[in-house]
């Protein structure tokens, strides 16, 4: 289906609609481009600021904040809202895959070394446990 405009508007119309756009899509993109020019303004700003004294000063806090950042914070991982992995997880990360074999063989290891009668011993949970599995059995006798 193709519907004429010329058939539903005069010119003057059209040209009063595209006027219209055209000022609305100027107004829109104009905030935009002021916007991203400031951007651009304080980037410059910011750059210009730069002397070696500001950098050794960022780098200076920037080895107190990496100081006293948390594990949860150093190995950050990649999160519902988007941002990426940590450097740090992603090296621990590739780490772990690397070592792989290292790792089991030490949590084989520890199992083959790990004292369970002395845990079993000293455990209230284990009897707990335990006598849950033999009410349990025993109802089912009844049955």
């Amino acid at each position: 289906m193709e519907i004429n405009v010329t058939d539903y508007l005069s010119d003057n119309e059209i040209k009063d609609i595209c006027t219209e756009e055209v000022r609305g899509i100027v107004i829109r993109g104009g905030e935009r481009l002021v916007s991203n020019l400031a951007y651009e303004t304080a980037f410059a700003i910011v750059d210009d600021a730069m002397t070696q004294r500001v950098k050794t000063k960022i780098r200076k806090k920037a080895l107190e904040i990496i100081d006293d950042l948390s594990e949860f914070s150093v190995f950050r991982k990649k999160d519902a809202w988007g941002s990426m992995d940590s450097v740090a997880y992603g090296e621990l990360q590739k780490a772990m895959q690397d070592n792989k074999k290292r790792i089991y063989d030490k949590v084989v290891a520890v199992i083959e070394n790990y004292d369970f009668e002395e845990e079993l011993k000293s455990s209230d949970y284990i009897v707990d446990v335990l006598a849950e599995v033999i009410r349990r059995g025993l109802r089912e006798k009844e049955k």
